[in-house]
């Protein structure tokens, strides 16, 4: 009789085990608490940028192979990283040989020499400008508010925030990580300092300690950005690829996003690589075709790749990353005297642009201990609309979402029209469309309300009211700024405690019937 009861109990306890941890399970909360270990890529780096300031060997070819090929009498060179392999030859003559053998070669997937871009935009060493037509508007050090862009008020941004830390406080909110492929960052700089990831990298020079120390000051702006528009759970992982002067290798680029997708691979919640640079390319080039694969690989796993439009008030057609489909292309946009929206007179345009974000006269952080100053360009836009991402990723609901959704809620939720699709896309991106109390807190400086519909005013001053899209619950919000009772964390923190008061009823009853049971028995016994 015992061993009876001794059997129930076991099966009541094994079912308590069960349902209980379900029941009291918390929003699932993804980031960085197991990381990969990143020697590897470190050591990868540093191979990487020997052999890019290696002046014995100024040939250089990078491909992609899926077994460690011959070097074919290269000088210096990295090796196996992510399937890539970076050689540095003496003379045009070698590389020329190591080059066909390697495009007859069945395991090489691809190959290039490290050159980009046209004469005018390169260094005559197979460097391109990164930061063409992006200027110093004015110094500053002082004067900084709640806010150093402009950009926040402009995009809704205060709204938003609050409604996250309404909702859910910072400490529920999802860890995510993003990718800003620059310059490096300031390490030491206040804004910065805590906000930046485990794993940072270079692929550029190699002398900085850490290696992604920032030596030009236009990572630390990007970075900034996003730090200034974000909250802590928001980290930055710096993959250093632009020189002090500002050139870049195309090699350095794949790298960079090679790396990337590793990290996601292991596990890292990155969320979005940021892309503030750009350089000419044509759609029929070798360089294109694998700017694409890269870009591509990482849309297919959850990684949305946010590209500056480019400085060079031309169609964004001719220019990567810019011109990459699965890239989220940005254009810059400024305030005119009347308080409209404008695009930027140098911000390329056309039919690649995807959404618009403030590039002009953009605070932030740079160069020095706690330094400051103020940038313009693409490239200044492109990190405001990374920011929004990594904010949409934050929502506990959003942790599996995948780059079709994100996409989907940056264009067709969160941008609000402001004119010609060849200039600004969708639109402005604006948060306080997410948020449910947008239509009370204002929408920003160039914006108006219409029956609690944001409106916004166009070039001409003519207002047009944000698209209107049916009803989903994409990103854990309907367009209409609601949030759908599923995404709400107290309704689940109380349907938890009925589900563990149920349990406990239940549990209790059970126990009761046993004890009854056996009482009863032993009565007629």
């Amino acid at each position: 009789m015992k061993n009876k009861i001794y059997g129930l109990f076991l099966i009541f306890a094994l079912l308590l085990s069960a349902i209980l941890p379900s029941a009291v399970l918390p929003i699932k909360k993804t980031g960085t608490e197991t990381l990969p270990s990143y020697a590897a890529a470190t050591e990868f780096g540093q191979a990487f940028s020997t052999v890019l300031d290696c002046q014995d060997a100024p040939v250089r070819l990078l491909l992609s192979s899926d077994t460690a090929p011959d070097s074919y009498g290269a000088a210096v060179e990295a090796s196996g990283y992510g399937g890539l392999y970076f050689y540095g030859y003496s003379s045009e003559s070698i590389a020329a040989v190591a080059y066909d053998a390697y495009s007859l070669d069945a395991a090489v997937k691809w190959v290039v020499y490290d050159s980009f871009g046209g004469e005018s935009s390169s260094d005559g060493d197979g460097m391109f400008y990164a930061f063409e037509g992006d200027v110093i508007t004015e110094a500053a050090t002082e004067g900084q508010t709640s806010f150093l862009s402009w950009g926040a008020n402009a995009m809704g941004v205060p709204s938003y925030l609050s409604y996250l830390e309404k909702t859910y406080g910072t400490s529920s909110l999802n860890e995510v990580v993003v990718a800003v492929i620059d310059s490096g960052i300031n390490t030491n700089h206040p804004l910065l300092k805590n906000r930046i990831a485990d794993g940072g990298v270079s692929f550029a020079s190699a002398s900085d300690t850490p290696a992604y120390q920032d030596d030009n000051g236009h990572g630390s702006h990007v970075s900034g950005i996003i730090a200034d528009l974000t909250l802590s759970n928001v980290k930055i992982l710096p993959i250093k690829i632009i020189n002090s002067d500002g050139f870049v290798s195309f090699s350095a680029i794949a790298a960079a996003l090679t790396y990337v997708a590793e990290l996601k691979a292991e596990g890292v919640n990155i969320v979005a690589a940021n892309m503030s640079f750009s350089g000419p390319t044509e759609l029929t080039s070798a360089f294109y075709a694998i700017y694409s694969s890269l870009i591509n690989s990482l849309y297919a796993g959850g990684v949305v790749s946010v590209a500056a439009a480019g400085n060079n008030s031309a169609d964004a057609v001719a220019y990567s990353p810019a011109n990459i489909e699965k890239a989220l292309t940005v254009s810059s946009v400024g305030l005119n005297s009347s308080g409209s929206y404008v695009i930027a007179s140098n911000s390329n345009y056309g039919a690649m642009i995807d959404l618009a974000a403030p590039g002009v006269n953009i605070y932030s952080a740079y160069l020095g201990a706690a330094g400051y100053t103020t940038l313009s360009g693409t490239s200044m836009a492109a990190p405001h609309v990374t920011a929004a991402v990594a904010l949409l990723r934050s929502l506990p609901s959003n942790s599996d979402m995948s780059s079709e959704e994100v996409e989907f809620c940056m264009k067709q939720v969160d941008a609000m029209d402001i004119g010609t699709a060849t200039k600004y896309g969708y639109g402005l991106v604006h948060l306080s469309l997410a948020a449910p109390a947008a239509s009370e807190q204002g929408a920003g400086s160039a914006s108006e309300k219409n029956n609690g519909v944001l409106a916004s005013v166009d070039e001409s001053g003519e207002s047009s009211t944000a698209n209107d899209n049916d009803d989903n619950v994409i990103g854990g919000y309907l367009n209409d700024g609601s949030v759908p009772d599923a995404y709400d964390l107290d309704q689940a923190r109380r349907k938890q405690i009925i589900l563990i008061f149920v349990i406990s009823v239940a549990s209790v009853s059970l126990v009761g019937i046993v004890v009854s049971a056996i009482l009863r028995r032993r009565k007629r016994l």
